[in-house]
């Protein structure tokens, strides 16, 4: 599919991951990792993405959001990050057993969530 992602890359990928799990009770915080190149009918949809990212990574009884990266790809025709995680609190031999993707879009100032493909995915839930 895509190119093998280098070390510092899938860190970074990571690392921002970890961010939104953090910044998402947070709404002015979230709001910083959704892009904004995106045409203007998408704005103010950072409240049902973030709803519906809280809702689909419950945070277990110790108030941590558990998630694992199992794949990350590029689409390059469409210059996205897509980001395939398993996530909720029922696990299964120690993974958690939902399925959730971030697409994700790169900007001048780092990794954002891409808001268009994002709700186009959780329409589709």
């Amino acid at each position: 599919m895509g190119e093998r992602m280098g070390k510092a890359e899938r860190i970074e990928i990571e690392d921002f991951v970890q961010n939104i799990v953090e910044r998402m009770e947070t709404p002015e915080a979230f709001e910083k990792m959704i892009s904004r190149e995106e045409s203007c009918e998408a704005q103010g949809q950072e409240n049902r993405l973030r709803d519906v990212l809280k809702k689909e990574w419950p945070v277990d009884e110790k108030g941590e959001r558990i998630y694992q990266i199992t794949n990350i790809y590029e689409e390059k025709a469409e210059e996205l990050l897509i980001v395939e995680l398993y996530t909720g609190i029922h696990l299964e031999n120690g993974v958690p057993c939902g399925h959730f993707t971030l697409y994700l879009c790169g900007e001048p100032d780092g990794w954002k969530l891409s808001e268009t493909r994002m709700m186009e995915y959780l329409q589709n839930l």
